[in-house]
């Protein structure tokens, strides 16, 4: 009876002092993953904010295609380089969001993994590039932008549909890889690696 009394009494304390060394490591680890979730989310809206100058930048060359010649304007050429630019920006979106994905999920197995940033910087530069073949678009279908006769705009206007669906396989592949990535992590992360 004498050593259930004492261990009650003593139990407490025990518990007490486990909480007093266990404390500082939580804190320590909660600081850094609140670094990391603001850290992602400055990120997130930076890219945010360049998908939408896009947005916009698609918007304001289909309003200028509005104003061009009947035969410029009326190649099929041009609206689908409009579809096909806002599919890029989608699917940008979508392997942006599968990059936070990644991160969390190694940031969840305690991993630094370079791969989400790396995958963020790629698809940046490739809606870049993106973003340039529509200003240019803009600018052949803008009366009075370049000295070029109605031919000469849509043999360019093939070159830029060209390059955006060459944009596009860039994505596929680029998409394809982080899903992998995304698998192989997730089941290291159920095996506890």
């Amino acid at each position: 009876m004498k050593t259930k009394i004492l261990l009650l009494l003593f139990f407490p304390c025990y518990l007490f002092a486990q909480a007093v060394v266990s404390a500082p490591v939580l804190e320590k680890t909660a600081f850094k993953e609140l670094g990391e979730t603001l850290k992602l989310t400055a990120e997130a809206t930076k890219q945010t904010q360049e998908l939408k100058q896009s947005y916009n930048l698609l918007k304001d060359t289909y309003d200028a295609i509005e104003k061009v010649s009947s035969q410029v304007k009326g190649i099929k050429t041009v609206n689908k380089i409009l579809k096909s630019q806002t599919s890029v920006i989608k699917k940008a979106n979508t392997i942006h969001n599968k990059t936070y994905d990644l991160a969390k999920i190694d940031q969840a197995r305690g991993k630094q993994n370079r791969k989400p940033q790396i995958f963020r910087d790629a698809v940046s530069q490739i809606v870049d590039d993106s973003y340039d073949y529509i200003e240019m678009l803009k600018m052949l279908t803008t009366t009075g932008q370049f000295k070029m006769n109605d031919y000469e705009r849509i043999n360019f206007i093939f070159k830029i549909e060209s390059k955006i669906r060459h944009t596009h396989s860039k994505l596929d592949r680029i998409e394809q890889e982080l899903d992998k990535q995304i698998g192989s992590s997730t089941y290291l992360k159920s095996r506890g690696n």
